[in-house]
């Protein structure tokens, strides 16, 4: 467990270093693969059935005040309220806002 969240921990650090123009590919799948990451640090299993859950999200990316903390320049800030990660961010297609 120990080792798990270590590697999340330099997966973020290194995300906010490289910055997401670094990245490859449209998808945040993408993304995250070209950080180095593979499909089992948001997967439970292999090969993957369902998305990940919230809570696998927030283990790296912390909770959604966290998030509205670094994204508060945005306006509207896209991370205040409450929602699933998933409601707006898709690992596998585009991105963007699809719940109210």
């Amino acid at each position: 467990m120990r080792r798990k969240s270590l590697i999340l921990v330099i997966a973020v650090l290194a995300l906010w270093a490289v910055g997401s123009q670094a990245a490859e590919g449209p998808f945040l799948a993408d993304k995250h693969v070209a950080m180095g990451l593979n499909c089992g640090i948001c997967h439970a299993e292999d090969p993957p059935k369902e998305k990940p859950q919230s809570t696998v999200c927030i283990g790296c990316h912390g909770d959604l005040k966290k998030m509205a903390e670094r994204t508060a320049k945005l306006s509207p800030n896209p991370h205040e309220g409450e929602a699933d990660c998933q409601a707006c961010h898709h690992g596998h297609k585009a991105s963007g806002k699809t719940a109210p």
